[in-house]
C-alpha cells in the first residue's frame, strides 16, 4: 500500500509541477505553437489515442465516460479540419 501511495504521490507532483510551469512560467513554452497543426505524425498520434479510448469506453466503461470521449474526438476531428482550411 506505501508503495502505491508513494508511486501516485509522485505522479501527483509531476503533474502539479506541469501546471506551474505552463501556466506561470516559461518553461513549458512550446518553441512554434504552430507545429501541431503542421505536423502529419501529431494529429496521427492524437487521432489514434482517442480512437483508443473510444474503444476502450466502448468496451468497459459507463456510457457518461464514453459520450466524453466521443465529443472528445469530435472536437479533435473538427479542430484538425479547420486547422488544414
Amino acid at each position: 500500500m506505501l508503495f502505491m501511495l508513494v508511486s501516485a504521490g509522485i505522479i501527483l507532483a509531476l503533474g502539479v509541477a506541469h501546471l506551474v510551469y505552463t501556466f506561470y512560467g516559461k518553461k513549458l513554452t512550446p518553441r512554434d505553437p504552430a507545429l501541431l497543426f503542421q505536423s502529419t505524425f501529431l494529429p496521427v498520434v492524437g487521432f489514434a489515442m482517442l480512437g483508443g479510448l473510444m474503444a476502450l469506453g466502448k468496451l468497459y466503461w459507463f456510457s457518461v465516460p464514453f459520450r466524453g470521449i466521443c465529443l472528445s474526438f469530435a472536437f479533435y476531428a473538427v479542430a484538425m479540419v479547420l486547422a488544414r482550411m
